[in-house]
């Protein structure tokens, strides 16, 4: 399994160019269990992205095909810090937490709470057709590797001691202390 992460938001277009950085399976921290933030030096920060779950084989996959090869959305939190290589802190245990998993048709707008803060995103913000379309012209997609189409207009600091939350379509996703 493997998470692919596209680092745009919901307003900037997809294109070819747009980066996208691939997180290794090591990496992902399921929700409940808590974020350590390792001695590297800080500020940390968290970031929020809808985490899409894969649910079919396939390759050269067709826009208009693409919603028959997901089955489910999470909220993820990428904790990162600006004095290390991004690499190694997305490859770093944590790298990457993953919320709980509810169903999703492929068409519905999705509601997600952070805090006090709403982000209603369309079916044709996510661009996830498209977002799989492109990327498995150069891979294979297998069951359960998760898509992170776009990061959502939420970061926030984090510390020791904190605790992260997060909801989707009124259910919580995400839930995780930060030590």
């Amino acid at each position: 399994m493997k998470a692919t992460l596209i680092e745009r938001t919901a307003d900037e277009p997809m294109t070819d160019e747009t980066r996208v950085e691939f997180i290794p399976d090591s990496a992902l921290l399921l929700c409940g269990k808590p974020f350590f933030i390792p001695e590297l030096p800080g500020p940390w920060t968290v970031t929020y992205y809808p985490a899409f779950r894969v649910s079919r084989l396939g390759k050269s996959i067709a826009p208009r095909f693409a919603h028959r090869y997901y089955d489910a959305v999470a909220i993820a939190a990428k904790p990162s810090t600006p004095a290390a290589d991004p690499v190694i802190v997305s490859a770093m245990d944590g790298g990457l937490v993953l919320g709980e998993w509810i169903p999703y048709d492929g068409e519905s707008p999705l509601t997600i709470s952070i805090g006090d803060t709403v982000v209603n995103l369309s079916a044709a913000q996510l661009k996830l057709d498209t977002a799989i379309a492109r990327l498995s012209r150069l891979m294979t997609f297998k069951m359960g590797d998760i898509v992170l189409p776009l990061r959502l207009p939420v970061s926030h600091e984090i510390k020791i001691g904190d605790h992260i939350s997060a909801s989707l379509q009124g259910h919580e996703s995400l839930d995780f202390n930060i030590k």
